[in-house]
């Protein structure tokens, strides 16, 4: 299930059709489960993380939500070139206060003159709710530091915002206003 989730991400992190700051909604009918996810459309350069999160549902109810950064590089003539495979922990920023997010896991895959890294962190909606707010988001990999681009940022936004909308959609209970015999 677990590589399932990482191969998933790297789908999303690379998948053309979504564009910047859109998030995809799925059902699977098969599992009876939905997913919302958001994947980075800034320009894919070596050696900068791209971002993707994706929030699973039971019915109507989000269940988990995840966090990931994918991460490529070139592979150099000794061999492969793994990144964060023996140091994958991630401590993030948000407009200068730090922000503990859950525990990370590390997968990746080697492919011809290069290396594919993911680090997925679980989060809560909560915590992708102020990712998405932020003015800034910086985070840091090991001694690695980085920032999330605005258009990344927004993308977060728009992923819990579309959590909002289906709650905000929700049908109310509406109760016959009460009669007053004269």
């Amino acid at each position: 299930m677990k590589r399932l989730l990482a191969l998933g991400f790297i789908s999303a992190c690379i998948a053309p059709s979504l564009t910047l700051a859109q998030v995809k909604d799925e059902y699977d009918r098969f599992r009876q489960a939905r997913t919302l996810m958001f994947a980075s459309e800034e320009k894919v350069s070596l050696n900068t993380p791209r971002v993707a999160a994706h929030i699973n549902f039971s019915g109507d109810e989000p269940i988990s939500a995840t966090l990931a950064l994918l991460y490529a590089s070139l592979s150099n003539r000794a061999g492969s070139s793994w990144t964060y495979l023996s140091c994958h922990t991630v401590h993030w920023l948000v407009d200068g206060n730090p922000l503990k997010l859950g525990h990370t896991k590390h997968d990746g895959r080697v492919s011809r003159g290069g290396v594919t890294e993911i680090i997925m962190q679980d989060a809560t909606i909560e915590q992708l709710r102020q990712l998405g707010n932020a003015t800034t988001v910086e985070y840091r990999i090991c001694n690695d530091e980085y920032r999330l681009a605005a258009g990344d940022v927004d993308g977060l936004r728009r992923l819990v915002a579309a959590i909002d909308e289906d709650a905000a959609e929700e049908p109310v209970l509406k109760l016959p206003a009460p009669q007053i015999d004269d």
